[in-house]
C-alpha cells in the first residue's frame, strides 16, 4: 500500500514539473525596454498638462454691427404701409413704413382753425385799441379803458403765437406717422406686418444694420489683461465659411464681470464686401503662448550641429613642452 501511494505522489510531482517547464517555454522572457520607466511617464504627463504646452490664448465671440437702428412707430395707430422686407437694402432717408394718419390729419385741421380764430381776435383787439387811442386824444375815454384795450391786444398776440405752436405740434404729429431710415444699410429683421396695431415708442418694427463695419466681441479671463491691450493683434476664424482674417483690438471694457471674472474685448473688422454677417460665431486666437523652459535637474539638450565646448582638465596646471612632470 505504501508503495502504491509513493508511486502516485511521484507521478503527480513529475506532471507538475513538466507543466511548469512547458509554461516557461511558451512565455517569452520579459523585455526590460518594452515598458517605459515610471519617471518618464510622469514627466510626459506633466508636460502635457503644463501651461507651456497649451495652445495660444483663444476665445469665442460673435460679430455685431457698428451702426444699427431699431425703429419703432412714433405714433399709435394701425400699420397701413410697410415698404420693405428682410434683406432689402435701404438708403438714408428712405420711407420704410407708415401708420394710419387720420387722427393726425384731424389734429392739423383743428390747429389751423385755432390759428385763424386767434388772428381774427387779434384784428378785433387792434381795431379796438386804435379806436380807444383816438378817443383818448380828444379826452372822450378814460385812461383805464385805454389800458384795458392795450392789455387785450397783447393777450390777442400771445393767443396767435400759442395757436401757431399748436399747429406746429400737429404737423409734427402728422410727420410721425411716416418713419424713414436714419442710416443706409440692410433690413435685418421685420417684427410687424401691415394691418397690425403699433404703439408710439413701443416694440421695434424694423431693425436696420450697416454691416460694412463690424465689431467682434468676446470675453477673456481677467488674467489676459497682462498680455492683451488696445492694438493687440489676433486671428479671427469663421469656421462656418472657412475663413480667417487678421484683426486688432479696438477697445477693452473698462470693468470686469464680477460673476464670471472675465472682461470683454472688442476687435474691429472691416467688411466692405459684406462677406461677414452680424451675429456670426467667431474664434479669436491671440497667439500668446507660455514660455517653455527645461525641467529642473535635467541638462539642456544640445542643438544638432552646434559647436561643442573644449574640455579642459580642471585642477591640473598645463605642462610645458619638453619638460617632464617627474623629478
Amino acid at each position: 500500500m505504501m508503495r502504491r501511494l509513493g508511486l502516485v505522489l511521484g507521478l503527480s510531482i513529475a506532471v507538475v514539473g513538466c507543466s511548469k517547464a512547458n509554461a516557461s517555454k511558451e512565455m517569452p522572457p520579459a523585455d526590460p525596454s518594452a515598458a517605459a520607466p515610471v519617471s518618464s511617464l510622469l514627466k510626459a504627463a506633466a508636460k502635457e498638462d503644463s501651461p507651456a504646452a497649451a495652445s495660444g490664448l483663444t476665445a469665442s465671440g460673435s460679430t455685431h454691427a457698428v451702426n444699427e437702428a431699431a425703429l419703432s412707430a412714433k405714433a399709435t395707430g394701425v400699420l397701413v404701409k410697410l415698404s420693405v422686407a428682410e434683406g432689402d437694402r435701404v438708403k438714408k432717408g428712405q420711407v420704410l413704413f407708415r401708420v394710419d394718419s387720420r387722427g393726425a390729419g384731424l389734429a392739423v385741421s383743428q390747429a389751423k382753425v385755432g390759428v385763424s380764430s386767434a388772428k381774427v381776435s387779434l384784428q378785433q383787439a387792434k381795431e379796438d385799441l386804435d379806436r380807444k387811442e383816438g378817443l383818448a386824444k380828444s379826452g372822450a375815454t378814460t385812461e383805464a379803458a385805454l389800458t384795458a384795450s392795450r392789455l387785450n391786444y397783447e393777450n390777442a398776440k400771445l393767443a396767435v403765437k400759442r395757436a401757431q405752436v399748436a399747429l406746429s405740434d400737429a404737423y409734427r404729429g402728422a410727420g410721425d406717422t411716416v418713419v424713414r431710415s436714419p442710416i443706409a444699410g440692410v433690413i435685418a429683421s421685420k417684427n410687424a406686418n401691415e394691418g397690425e396695431s403699433v404703439m408710439a415708442n413701443g416694440a421695434p418694427v424694423l431693425l436696420v444694420q450697416d454691416i460694412s463695419e463690424l465689431e467682434i466681441r468676446a470675453r477673456l479671463p481677467e488674467s489676459a489683461l497682462r498680455t492683451v491691450h488696445v492694438g493687440s493683434q489676433a486671428t479671427a476664424r469663421f469656421r462656418s465659411i472657412d475663413k480667417s482674417v487678421p484683426v486688432s483690438v479696438k477697445r477693452i471694457s473698462p470693468s470686469v464681470d464680477q460673476r464670471t471674472r472675465t472682461i470683454e474685448v472688442i476687435c474691429a473688422l472691416s467688411n466692405p464686401d459684406e462677406l461677414y454677417k452680424a451675429g456670426m460665431l467667431v474664434e479669436l486666437d491671440f497667439g500668446i503662448r507660455g514660455e517653455e523652459s527645461a525641467p529642473t535637474g535635467e541638462p539642456a539638450k544640445a542643438t544638432p550641429g552646434a559647436a561643442k565646448p573644449d574640455k579642459k582638465p580642471t585642477g591640473a596646471a598645463p605642462v610645458a613642452p619638453g619638460k617632464s612632470g617627474g623629478k
